[in-house]
């Protein structure tokens, strides 16, 4: 059974990149102009995205995004208010455009008006905005950077040693990476200890504009050696070397799972004898886990039916999601990815589904007129779908030609 971890590349690079969803600032790099764009269906962009230009990697969220491609070089189109496309401006650009020259870039990934990406020699580099949580890790809580800064470069306190890493994922306005001894470590946005390692003010945060800021770049509790990782906006989860999945951080929809109410770290229990959790997913505010026999299990914000259980009710408990639509009953699933209220998920067959809120048509099928779904609507009937990334007003799916 193939079961995929739930971040967004890393895969064939022959691949087609559709996109559905808003384009009003420019956000799914597919060019084009006008304040209420949006594509209605799932369709293929411009140039350069095509076959031949192999992307490997995207990352959305909210009014930017940001590409990798086969030859290490990275991209950004979209909202550019605060340096976040790493243009050295503050210009909007519709279509991708290259950040700098440097083609040893191996991850991409965004969150709220700032940018990241992992280089092969193991080093952070972030961008945009700094001001609200320190999200940056350059030693500042003010301020901007319209270019790619090398967190390496970060003195003590704030960074306590060399540091080697080999992934990362981003948060609404925090960063988590594993170094080379599979240690996992966070900064910036801590006001829900989503960062997983204690209360802000145990770790020198400060608040400023609503926000808590962590500047230091500082170790999970507890310790590793963790597979991977996880994160929504205000939870981060862990997948254990030993086979458990913890989460840290916001429980107030559920996203959690049943029963937590604290903000400190704890296990996902399995629901079932013998059955074991092979992937975790943090949305915004909800939770999807892939269990050993390819069920998808889903907990926490509910209000459009995100979690695509039939009800617009959140939960913590841990519910299974089954798509049945267009003469198909889904049961085992591949990938899943959730942002702010909708859903996307690759099926073992391959097909593609999505639930949830259709604002800006993201769901990307034409027919679908009504403005939420609660339950998995089949996208694509057509096979070889690889992934599919949910933001917060667009999607991108992948799909083998």
């Amino acid at each position: 059974m193939l079961i995929r971890r739930a971040f967004f590349g890393g895969i064939e690079p022959d691949m087609n990149w559709y996109v559905a969803g808003q384009n009003s600032w420019g956000e799914t790099g597919a060019g084009g102009a006008g304040a209420d764009q949006y594509f209605n269906a799932f369709q293929l962009p411009l140039a350069p995205w095509a076959t031949p230009q192999k992307w490997t990697q995207f990352a959305l969220y909210g009014r930017h995004m940001m590409a990798l491609r086969a030859d290490g070089t990275i991209w950004a189109a979209g909202d550019n208010s605060f340096g976040q496309l790493g243009q050295g401006d503050t210009t909007l650009r519709r279509a991708l455009t290259q950040i700098g020259s440097a083609t040893h870039w191996r991850k991409v990934g965004v969150g709220s008006e700032f940018s990241a990406a992992l280089d092969r020699d193991g080093n952070i580099w972030t961008w945009g905005r700094n001001d609200i949580a320190a999200q940056l890790n350059d030693g500042t809580n003010t301020g901007t950077r319209s270019t790619p800064y090398n967190t390496a470069l970060t003195a003590a306190p704030y960074r306590s040693e060399d540091i080697r890493f080999v992934d990362m994922w981003v948060g609404h306005r925090w960063v988590a990476g594993l170094d080379d001894q599979r240690r996992l470590w966070t900064w910036g946005n801590n006001g829900s200890m989503q960062l997983g390692r204690g209360s802000p003010e145990e770790n020198g945060g400060i608040t400023t504009q609503g926000y808590t800021q962590d500047r230091y770049c500082k170790l999970v509790s507890p310790a590793g050696p963790w597979r991977y990782a996880s994160v929504g906006a205000y939870n981060g989860a862990g997948f254990h070397e030993d086979g458990n999945v913890w989460m840290w951080g916001l429980a107030s929809s559920g996203q959690r799972g049943p029963g937590v109410s604290s903000l400190l770290p704890a296990i996902v229990a399995p629901n079932a004898a013998g059955a074991f959790w092979v992937n975790v997913f943090c949305g915004e505010y909800s939770t999807f886990l892939l269990r050993n026999d390819g069920t998808l299990w889903a907990c926490g914000q509910n209000t459009a039916g995100e979690l695509g259980i039939g009800t617009t009710s959140n939960t913590d408990t841990l519910t299974q999601v089954v798509g049945d639509d267009g003469g198909l009953t889904i049961t085992e699933w591949r990938w899943v990815h959730c942002a702010l209220n909708h859903t996307l998920a690759v099926a073992q067959d391959g097909t593609l589904w999505g639930w949830g809120s259709n604002q800006s048509k993201k769901l990307g099928r034409a027919d679908l007129t009504d403005a939420s779904y609660s339950t998995p609507r089949l996208l694509s009937a057509a096979t070889k779908w690889r992934s599919a990334y949910a933001a917060e007003y667009s999607s991108i799916a992948a799909r083998v030609p």
